[in-house]
């Protein structure tokens, strides 16, 4: 078997040391991926509709960056997740990470590729399986890929359990016999186990009680930094995004529309739906919410009906992602082509 490490502070002084060395390595990048779903209308009809839940999607997240993805419900957050994790295929596009690209990869070294990209979902209920202990769980994956057995795989089983806040002893318990809040907390030591570089963090805490959620986002913040992971973090609240992130790209029926560095976002959002969406969180002065949405745009642009000021008709009826200010990138044809 190949050993595997503790977590001991040799250990994380390593993982720092590669961190620092690799910032401003690309080690995740998407490009122009697509993921549509073809539904029949219905049992007798031979017709089909297309669902675009990914519509033309390119960024990357450097080594040791979290980009933030935000948007509202049904915008193809989960969807983009999911593809990057080679969960599901695209249907056009590629993904690549660390330089390799992932859907062309033969079977087996793709299996190996997944040791170093994993997931933390967005239901600790049911993302859980119920006839399996915490141990259980945790470990699968070592045991999947051959990384520890009998005392070793035990004992690192015990340190992701103690990384996160529980007791050793709590790996011989069942999801029912722990709270939602402990339950994500097994769903974080599961994707922690196999030292994994990227991990894909979707809606970690909309199913938890408030009063949960910001132990469970601080924990992450803190292995994050510990252990110098790199995060695409996708939920549908910016609070949480602003707690998070370094960098927030905002979607919008399957397409980014704006993209650029947390404060810039937050302080100066060009896009008309980011700005609905920054109004939408509560905040203690009423002076900075707006009036109603005034759609006024063409109907070429598929965020008309949210656009809140727009003096003249949109020029052009494509929109992609462009450069707006330094690493500040939006798609709004008014913005870009006001006088």
């Amino acid at each position: 078997m190949v050993p595997v490490h503790s977590l001991d502070g040799r250990m994380i002084e390593e993982r720092n040391a590669v961190a620092a060395t690799t910032n401003n390595h690309e080690l995740l990048q998407v490009d122009s991926l697509k993921k549509h779903f073809f539904l029949t209308e219905g049992p007798f009809s031979t017709k089909k509709r297309v669902i675009k839940a990914v519509d033309g999607v390119s960024f990357t997240i450097a080594s040791g960056e979290t980009l933030g993805l935000v948007g509202e419900s049904g915008c193809g957050k989960s969807t983009l997740g999911k593809v990057v994790m080679g969960l599901i295929e695209p249907t056009e596009g590629d993904v690549y990470f660390d330089g390799d690209r992932i859907f062309r990869m033969p079977r087996r070294k793709r299996r190996q590729l997944r040791r170093r990209m994993q997931i933390i979902f967005q239901d600790p209920y049911s993302s859980l399986n119920p006839r399996m202990t915490a141990g259980y769980i945790i470990g699968e994956g070592l045991r999947i890929h051959g990384l520890a057995s009998g005392d070793a795989l035990k004992q690192r089983v015990e340190e992701m359990l103690s990384v996160v806040g529980l007791r050793p002893r709590d790996a011989e318990r069942y999801p029912h016999e722990f709270s939602g809040g402990q339950r994500q907390r097994i769903g974080i030591a599961r994707a922690l186990a196999l030292n994994p570089s990227l991990i894909v963090a979707d809606e970690p805490v909309s199913s938890l009680d408030v009063s949960i959620q910001a132990q469970i986002l601080n924990l992450i913040k803190d292995l994050r930094d510990q252990f110098g992971l790199t995060f695409l973090f996708i939920s549908h609240d910016l609070s949480v995004i602003w707690h998070m992130c370094d960098r927030v790209a905002v979607m919008m029926n399957g397409k980014f529309v704006e993209m650029a560095p947390r404060q810039e976002i937050f302080k100066n959002p060009v896009h008309p739906y980011t700005r609905l969406l920054r109004d939408t969180v509560p905040v203690p002065d009423p002076d900075v919410l707006r009036g109603n949405v005034s759609p006024r745009v063409e109907p070429n642009c598929n965020v008309h009906e949210h656009c809140l000021q727009v003096p003249v008709p949109c020029p052009r009826e494509d929109f992609e992602l462009v450069e707006f200010s330094d690493h500040h990138y939006v798609a709004c044809h008014a913005e870009l082509f006001r006088d």
